[in-house]
């Protein structure tokens, strides 16, 4: 198709009826220009000039009927597109552009075939009138289509999509990078498969911060009695047996590994805001969060081996 464009560029009149016998020409016309334009590497939006035909030959292809080079007057070259789609003509009530019937009392059969030719010549006069307006719809539709295609992509940094991730993914807590900001939107596009999956959660964190974090549950222990004083309870109400007890919930212990070295607290204490408020998302919100962070290494000691604060910790 490289190929093609630069035939194209070099003149090659042949090369666009070759582009439109490929594969491409089963396409529907708005991603069709897009391929186009993809293979020539330049906006041909502006030269281009749409004839629909109608719906009727649709039944012998697609939507493209024919492609080719043109000429139009203060436009000059321009790229010929023929659409098997109806245009403005071929929606408006037909007695506004002819006679509701052909025939007068009287007519010869030459007559007859000389008004039938006459009506062909106005039905392509009345499209001719129309290309314009068909043309600037068409234009509009390609636009639109074209940021439908272009929705995720890296160029519209500034468009719907970014303004779509900031209010999905807003947060006091996250301190992200556009980039990251982007990884967790993919990610929460299907939050129900990292609801309450430990091991998902830690797939996603790794995907959004790059980071390595150990997740477990652990028992929430409740030491603080809850009960009134004595003289003042009921029991089984506001009184029961003393001591510690456990919650129905587990807590959440969250402990991030980092390679080789621990960075800045600054880093460390963005890392753990990130991490806490992407929790947020796919944990149950009643789960208390207790976090640590170490790095890779050699944790053992063997005296004699190794050194203390060099390449061993206690």
């Amino acid at each position: 198709m490289k190929e093609l464009g630069r035939e194209f560029k070099e003149g090659r009149s042949d090369c666009l009826a070759s582009f439109k016998r490929s594969e491409a020409s089963n396409l529907h016309a708005e991603v069709f220009l897009e391929e186009l334009q993809y293979v020539l590497n330049e906006e041909v939006l502006e030269k281009l000039v749409v004839h629909p035909q109608g719906m009727n030959p649709r039944v012998k292809g697609g939507d493209i009927l024919f492609l080719e080079r043109g000429y139009v007057y203060g436009m000059g070259e321009t790229l010929e597109l023929g659409l098997a789609r109806n245009s403005l003509y071929h929606e408006l009530p037909e007695f506004l552009f002819h006679p509701l019937s052909l025939h007068k009392p009287g007519m010869s059969p030459q007559e007859l075939v000389t008004a039938i030719k006459r009506n062909k010549e106005q039905t392509e006069a009345s499209k001719r009138f129309f290309v314009p307006f068909d043309t600037a719809f068409f234009r509009e539709r390609v636009k639109i289509h074209q940021r439908y295609l272009r929705l995720f992509s890296r160029k519209d940094k500034d468009g719907a999509l970014s303004h779509l991730v900031d209010a999905i993914v807003e947060h006091p807590e996250l301190q992200l990078t556009a980039h990251e900001r982007y990884k967790l939107f993919l990610c929460l596009l299907t939050a129900e498969h990292y609801k309450e999956d430990l091991g998902r959660i830690a797939e996603l964190l790794s995907i959004v911060l790059g980071l390595k974090v150990e997740l477990s549950l652990i028992p929430h222990r409740i030491t603080e009695c809850p009960y009134d004083a004595l003289g003042g309870m009921t029991l089984g109400y506001s009184s029961g047996i003393s001591g510690d007890f456990f919650a129905e919930l587990d807590d959440l212990s969250l402990r991030i590994v980092y390679q080789d070295e621990i960075p800045e607290y600054t880093h460390v204490r963005r890392d753990l805001s990130n991490i806490t408020a992407i929790l947020g998302f796919v944990l149950h919100s009643g789960r208390g969060i207790h976090t640590s962070y170490t790095k890779t290494g050699n944790d053992s000691l063997q005296l004699g081996d190794r050194r203390l604060g060099y390449d061993t910790q206690l």
